[in-house]
């Protein structure tokens, strides 16, 4: 288990991380993740995206909507106690590779509690780091943060509640970011990769999981309203 906060060496370190857990996740995740879809906000100037043009601007902005299933085993202890890492690549989940974007929730600092259903919440507003591929500050204390929210809801009991089935949920995470790496990837897919227990796969408690869908994209030209 995750015993501490720990600082990324960047998107090299974590993609290798997640490709040696998936090669475990199918027969002992805690949870899996399914019915990916993905909308992004992407401006351009001249044709360009503008993040690829004024990197590292986090111009571009996402939200992911994500079915959770087969939640068992320390689930909410790992959500209220580890790191929260979320990444973006582009191709496959298995391997794991091309991850433009890595963000780090802090350990205890999500929000979570029990609705009048039942259902858990698990919530979190705020600024996260993002070790990325090509972050150029060359200091990883000093990361460039994105805006992120992630907002969850499962179902621990053994009936159904709200709709959502015992050992299920949604989950939403929503940001700004720069997704040049990914935009311009000649990948027809964009992966969503979910990790409570990073660097801890040894254990057998693996807390991973990744889905694929094709992204929903709106451009918005800026060329002119930047040229005046």
């Amino acid at each position: 288990m995750r015993k501490g906060p720990r600082i990324l060496g960047g998107a090299g370190v974590v993609a290798l991380s997640l490709a040696l857990a998936v090669q475990a996740m199918a027969a002992k995740a805690d949870f899996v993740l399914s019915n990916a879809n993905v909308s992004e906000t992407v401006y351009t100037f001249n044709s360009m995206p503008l993040s690829c043009v004024d990197y590292p601007a986090g111009t571009d902005s996402y939200s992911w909507k994500v079915r959770l299933g087969r939640i068992k085993g320390d689930f909410i202890q790992d959500l209220a106690n580890n790191i929260i890492l979320i990444a973006y690549n582009s191709g496959t989940c298995n391997p794991v590779s091309d991850v433009t974007n890595t963000l780090e929730i802090p350990p205890a600092a999500v929000f979570i509690h029990v609705d009048p259903q039942g259902l858990v919440d698990v919530d979190f507003d705020g600024s996260v780091p993002d070790f990325n591929t090509v972050n150029t500050s060359n200091d990883i204390g000093f990361p460039f943060f994105d805006s992120l929210g992630f907002h969850m809801v499962y179902n621990p009991k053994t009936g159904t509640i709200g709709g959502l089935a015992p050992g299920t949920g949604t989950l939403e995470v929503t940001g700004n970011a720069n997704l040049c790496g990914t935009i311009t990837s000649n990948q027809p897919q964009q992966c969503f990769l979910l990790d409570l227990n990073f660097g801890d796969e040894a254990d057998n408690d693996i807390d991973f999981g990744c889905v694929c869908t094709t992204p929903t994209v709106q451009s918005i030209d800026l060329t002119s309203f930047l040229s005046e």
